[in-house]
């Protein structure tokens, strides 16, 4: 009986680690890529280029037979090498991933962008992408205002009170930033151009980007900055003299979208990447770069609200998109000269 009874735990272990081995095989192959993918993929963006880095990174990790090739700017920097590329005949961009939403309706009009329905895609609101598919949020930035703790003791609490600091405040360029030009656009369509005269005579400052307007806060360039929550978090989680402001307007909230070029040279591997940036996983390691995720079942990094307890200023897409070239006219006038 002793000899039956040791025999019998004997196969029950050998069935528990055959049981277990299995689900852990399971469970690795579920986690891998869904399909082989090959090739490069051309990624423009303006997503910051430490963070850019680590997200090409991490995707290679998943599909080590792909290449990401990487050209990274401002968003107006980004379209305008699309849009030279498009008149020598030769875009190479496979993937365009920036701030200015606006920009892809131009894009759609003129043809340039493929309609593709990610089935990572259900789980982003409707709201923050394209009913047909032509793209996608791939991360909420909001334009806040940032100051610097050792030089302020009464924080700002509205977009107004940039004027008040003057000088000792400043914001980023439309002619760079993507993310500026829709505050631009929706100041201009909402508040008017009262408010930028206002902020030129005070002597607000403009500066190349949003990484700037952060780093002169950080620096104790100037008191005040606008610029974009997760550049502003991530000084801070560096333990830089920086805290974040949500006005009391609202803020200026884009979901940064991810779309595949009708001229792509590599569909599967853009669509891959695409898939692989709505994706958990993916979301789940923008969130650990200090980006708010789009999708609501992955928690937002710590130190920032959760994205539907953002008060958001409504933002006009359309208009800003049919009128651009207007207000980067009118913007250079009122701030720059």
């Amino acid at each position: 009986m002793t000899s039956r009874k040791a025999i019998t735990k004997v196969y029950a272990a050998i069935l528990a680690v055959i049981v277990v081995g299995a689900v852990a095989a399971a469970a690795f192959f579920l986690l891998q890529p869904r399909r082989e993918v090959k090739g490069v993929v051309n990624l423009y963006t303006s997503v910051p280029m430490a963070t850019a880095t680590a997200i090409v990174k991490d995707f290679q990790a998943a599909y080590p037979e792909a290449k990401v090739e990487l050209f990274r700017s401002g968003s107006t920097e980004v379209m305008a090498k699309i849009w030279a590329e498009k008149e020598a005949g030769a875009i190479k961009a496979d993937v365009l991933w920036i701030a200015d939403a606006s920009v892809y309706y131009k894009m759609i009009e003129q043809g340039l962008l493929l309609k593709y329905k990610s089935p990572e895609a259900e789980n982003v609101p409707a709201t923050m992408k394209d009913p047909d598919g032509y793209w996608t949020g791939a991360r909420l930035i909001n334009m806040i205002i940032a100051y610097n703790t050792k030089l302020v003791k009464t924080p700002p609490t509205s977009w107004y009170d940039l004027q008040t600091f003057g000088k000792r405040a400043c914001m980023p360029n439309p002619f760079y930033s993507g993310a500026a030009m829709i505050v631009v656009g929706t100041v201009a369509n909402s508040w008017g151009w009262n408010f930028f005269k206002d902020m030129r005579k005070a002597g607000v400052l403009v500066v190349r980007g949003n990484s700037e307007a952060a780093a002169a806060v950080v620096a104790g360039e100037v008191d005040v900055g606008m610029t974009l929550d997760y550049i502003a978090l991530g000084e801070k989680v560096k333990g830089a003299p920086i805290e974040l402001v949500w006005p009391k307007e609202g803020a200026f909230s884009v979901p940064s979208p991810v779309a595949i070029l009708s001229t792509s040279k590599n569909v599967d591997a853009a669509k891959t990447f695409v898939d692989y940036v709505l994706s958990k996983r993916g979301q789940e390691f923008m969130v650990k770069e200090s980006l708010m995720p789009i999708r609501p079942d992955v928690t937002g990094p710590a130190g920032l609200p959760n994205p539907k307890d953002v008060k958001a200023i409504s933002i006009p897409y359309r208009w800003i998109a049919d009128n651009s070239e207007n207000l980067l006219s009118e913007f250079d006038k009122t701030m720059l000269h």
